[in-house]
């Protein structure tokens, strides 16, 4: 599967989209300064345990920076 990149600009025009989901995945989540608004806390060692829980029709966007 091929993952887009997305944009600073872009990700911040679409935080109030009720279609996207913001998925942070860093890390360091709990060490970060900054978080993005909207944003659900995922530990990106165990994605086969809530990955199906997001909808297909939604688009996700994984923090991961």
């Amino acid at each position: 599967m091929e993952t887009a990149r997305m944009s600073k600009e872009d990700l911040e025009s679409r935080l109030d989209d009720s279609g996207t989901v913001v998925i942070d995945v860093r890390r360091q989540q709990k060490e970060a300064q900054s978080k993005i608004k909207n944003a659900v806390l995922e530990d990106p060692d165990r994605v086969d345990s809530w990955a199906k829980k997001y909808p297909k029709d939604k688009n996700l966007v994984l923090y991961c920076a």
